[in-house]
């Protein structure tokens, strides 16, 4: 920038422009809280409730990322 150039020329995330709010994009990392962590509430196999709280996680992070 200190060459002239102005911040067009400058490489930054496409998410900086998208024009959502801050509180629509925490929800988009809770969108599919109610599904996984109610059916993880819901069953007694404890190896079965951490497939599904980590099923949530990973939904979060492709919410999160795409």
């Amino acid at each position: 920038m200190w060459s002239g150039k102005g911040i067009n020329h400058v490489s930054m995330p496409a998410k900086i422009f998208e024009p959502k709010s801050s509180i629509s994009r925490m929800c988009d990392l809770w969108t599919y809280a109610p599904k996984y962590l109610r059916a993880a509430a819901d069953t007694d196999d404890h190896l079965e409730r951490m497939k599904l709280v980590i099923a949530f996680a990973m939904s979060s992070v492709y919410m999160c990322c795409s």
